[in-house]
């Protein structure tokens, strides 16, 4: 970029390409296709109306209104103390993805206002809109952003890998993201005001020792990042004076053996603790409900919770559970990461997207749920599971309604509809049952490389695909139910070996009603029979679906004693025939 030799401290106004600049009075012109970038003392003496740069009497840099230049304004690796104050700033819109990913995926690089490698700048009494971040602090220390007003964001303010910045006595709204702390280090975000934040007011995502204090939000409470290798030192912080559409959001540490009663919280965040108990919750509108980490033994029970991302995330919690809890318009009802021995019973979930999340878990137990689910965004399963060997899934419910969505965008919509800010979607590339790698999203029950995983006893309809497969062994499926299955009701991919699958009623329009990729998956048992199929007529056995030649051998309850009596007569009249036929010789 090309700057004109003009003083600003007179004052002037700039017009920039493809937008428009403003300074004060119309003493003199610019014109630009990119950011203003202010770095050195002679950047700051252009663009300043006074100040030398101390922190006695910093740079003061104000007035500027520029719109649909993202970036429009970057201060870069300076430690002059200045102040940029009462500027405004628009930006063109920013795309979906923000909808589309569950997971925070904005960077400072896409910020209207940059402070990349500062130290000692502060931001006041400013505004942004309608851009992917309004205010971004990189690798900054001893920034400050205050006073200042947010709308119409992906994400409102990011402190990303940062250190003892502040934000302050700010007012951010209708964002997907309020104030995001990325890899950040002990900073604060105190006393902000945070409107209509769709995913999360504040967002938390490897970050260590910072204070988030006495800030008020409509909806989305605090979020901490769901990665299943976060360590402890990304959940402890200070937490207080925080509250959700008026109620206190409670953060507790280092608690052990209590009973707690929720319906005055907003949000409950229980980290390195022991043997807690939430009961008779009312939480909505937050992006988790309730976050137990690092808490061993630890319970929801007798809650309700409604319109929010997550209703209950376990992380690096070993023997907690989830009962009788009912869940409603939620993306995900239960997450459970890097925990053992997790136990959900006689829930109920209605209108949500996905029932049962489970990454890095093992010998988990549901049992006895009820599952009524919606499409959303790229998920509708009832039970999905990655990596989480000796998974017992008994006797649930398990049914999607693909005709109705809840509170989040149907994917109908994702392909076809535009963001509100602006942008548009990119297709979903169509499901191959064959080659998808990972377990399908649409599926009753989805489970990818786990071992000794039982599914047994379960009604599952209305999803694309029943159970759906991928790197499973030794494991069984059994007595359950299968009705209205769009593609599949059991989909073995090549990486699925050793299987039992018997005892299950499978009934679809589709054809077939069952595939098998997979090496020696046996599809019946020798002792109770095959699997039903709604298809079968006649006598004989069953050919599964799929490249691997898999037989039910007794299928529709034929019994596998009457086959061996049946075949033991065969033999022994031909063994008479052989004899008559010699001695007549």
């Amino acid at each position: 970029m090309t700057l004109l030799n003009i003083h600003i401290r007179t004052r002037a106004t700039v017009s920039v390409r493809n937008g428009s600049f403003s300074v004060g009075s119309n003493t003199s012109y610019i014109e630009t296709e990119d950011a203003i970038i202010i770095s050195s003392k002679s950047d700051f003496e252009l663009w300043s109306s006074s100040g030398n740069g101390t922190e006695e009497n910093p740079y003061m840099i104000d007035g500027f209104n520029i719109t649909s230049v993202v970036p429009a304004l970057v201060f870069e690796n300076t430690s002059y103390h200045f102040i940029l104050r009462n500027c405004s700033f628009v930006g063109d819109g920013f795309h979906d993805m923000y909808l589309l990913n569950y997971f925070f995926s904005v960077s400072s690089q896409e910020a209207i206002v940059v402070l990349d490698n500062v130290s000692n700048g502060k931001i006041v009494n400013c505004s942004t809109s309608n851009t992917s971040v309004g205010i971004a602090l990189h690798n900054s220390e001893y920034c400050r952003v205050m006073n200042s007003s947010i709308t119409l964001s992906g994400c409102g303010i990011l402190l990303e890998n940062s250190t003892s910045c502040v934000v302050r006595n700010s007012d951010i709204s209708d964002s997907f993201y309020g104030i995001g702390l990325q890899e950040t280090a002990s900073s604060q975000v105190c006393e902000n005001t945070l409107l209509n934040c769709t995913q999360s007011a504040i967002y938390v995502s490897q970050t260590t020792a910072c204070g988030i204090i006495n800030n008020k939000m409509t909806s989305g409470g605090i979020e901490f990042a769901r990665f299943d290798e976060n360590p402890l030192r990304y959940f402890e912080h200070e937490i207080e004076g925080n509250e959700v559409g008026g109620r206190k959001i409670l953060y507790l540490r280092e608690n052990h053996k209590r009973v707690l009663a929720c319906s005055n919280y907003s949000q409950i965040i229980i980290v390195d603790s022991e043997s807690i108990t939430l009961r008779d919750g009312d939480f909505k509108n937050v992006s988790t409900a309730a976050l137990l980490a690092f808490s061993p033994g630890c319970s929801v029970i007798d809650s309700v919770i409604s319109y929010s991302h997550s209703g209950v995330w376990i992380h690096e919690s070993d023997n907690c559970s989830v009962k009788n809890t009912a869940t409603q318009s939620c993306g995900v009802a239960v997450e459970v990461t890097t925990s053992e021995s997790f136990t959900a019973s006689e829930n109920q979930f209605s209108a949500c997207n996905q029932g049962f999340s489970l990454v890095n878990g093992s010998d988990c137990t549901i049992s006895m749920n009820d599952l009524d689910l919606v499409p959303g965004v790229l998920r509708a399963s009832g039970i999905w599971a990655y990596y989480s060997t000796g998974l017992s899934a008994l006797n649930n419910s398990m049914h999607l309604d693909r005709n109705l969505t809840n509170n989040q965008m149907s994917l109908q919509n994702l392909e076809t509809k535009s963001n509100w800010a602006g942008g548009g979607s990119n297709k979903i590339d169509p499901f191959i049952p064959k080659l998808t790698p990972v377990p399908y999203y649409r599926s009753g029950v989805a489970i990818h490389g786990m071992n000794e995983v039982s599914i047994c006893r379960n009604n599952i309809s209305g999803f694309s695909y029943g159970v759906h497969m991928v790197n499973c062994n030794s494991s069984t499926i059994a007595q359950n139910q299968f009705r209205e299955i769009m593609q599949s009701c059991i989909t073995l991919l090549p990486s699925c070996t050793n299987n039992f699958i018997y005892g299950n009623s499978f009934t679809a329009d589709r054809i077939p009603l069952a595939v098998d990729y997979g090496i020696e998956n046996t599809w019946y048992n020798s002792t109770t029979g095959g699997n039903y199929w709604s298809n079968y007529g006649g006598w004989g056995p069953y050919l599964v679906g799929g490249d691997a030649s898999s037989i039910d051998w007794y299928p529709n309850g034929q019994n596998a004693f009457l086959h061996v009596f049946i075949s033991a007569v065969v033999v022994v009249g031909l063994f008479i025939v052989v004899l008559i036929r010699a001695k007549n010789a």
